[in-house]
């Protein structure tokens, strides 16, 4: 069994990357800018919700706080757009075909195959991280809990940027201008991130943390098939 961290797609995704990932495949595969661009638009979407939104609203954020998050992600957002709006329209067939493959590789199914899932694969002792961090907060050891899950938020967020970012910029083999572009929105990307998570850990109560990692935790997923590489932990 493989371990990710994993949220459920939206119907209409779903279905779009069903369509998209079939045709691709098949013999008369043309570019589809627009269906895409509506894919990446609720991908984007849909992460910043479960990662950041969600997240925030699980762990009781108080009024300022839940201001901050919402900033980062309008961050984050309006960067991932416009490399979405800037690259789509310039890829080759070949490159329609290898985004096909590619969103082949992040998603996988329930058992009943009735949910389709977003996933990023985790290391076991990562996991253990968020996984222990409640039982901490009942110990009285906070700032215990809060080191492990400011570790597990920073290394979740450079393991998204790494499966979401690196791993198609590798595969669509962009120019030099779009693959400056992509580095510079990675990099947006992960200060942002790493700025949120250093500003909100520490000013969490107790009860707050532990909601936070119940949330989390709720996140990881296990599924029939392994990972076949992760980041280092």
């Amino acid at each position: 069994m493989g371990l990710y961290v994993a949220y459920p797609c939206s119907d209409q995704m779903s279905l779009l990357m069903d369509g998209f990932i079939t045709r691709m495949q098949g013999p008369r595969a043309t570019p589809e800018p627009d269906t895409l661009e509506q894919i990446m638009a609720l991908f984007i979407e849909e992460s910043l919700d479960t990662f950041f939104l969600d997240s925030a609203e699980a762990a009781g954020l108080n009024l300022s706080m839940h201001q901050l998050v919402r900033l980062t992600t309008q961050t984050i957002s309006k960067a991932s757009h416009l490399i979405v709006q800037r690259g789509i329209r310039k890829m080759t067939l070949a490159q329609y075909r290898a985004v096909g493959s590619y969103l082949h590789t992040i998603r996988r199914q329930d058992a009943d195959r009735k949910r389709t899932f977003v996933v990023i694969p985790i290391a076991k002792n990562r996991a253990e991280l968020v996984r222990r961090a409640p039982q901490l907060c009942h110990s009285d050891r906070l700032e215990l809990a809060r080191k492990d899950l400011c570790q597990y938020l920073i290394g979740l967020t450079d393991d998204g940027i790494f499966w979401f970012f690196e791993q198609p910029l590798a595969l669509l083999q962009f120019g030099p201008v779009l693959k400056k572009m992509v580095m510079v929105t990675m990099q947006t990307c992960q200060r942002a991130s790493h700025s949120l998570i250093h500003r909100i850990i520490p000013r969490l109560s107790a009860p707050q943390l532990e909601n936070a990692a119940i949330y989390l935790d709720g996140l990881i997923h296990e599924f029939e098939d392994s990972p076949s590489q992760f980041r280092d932990s």
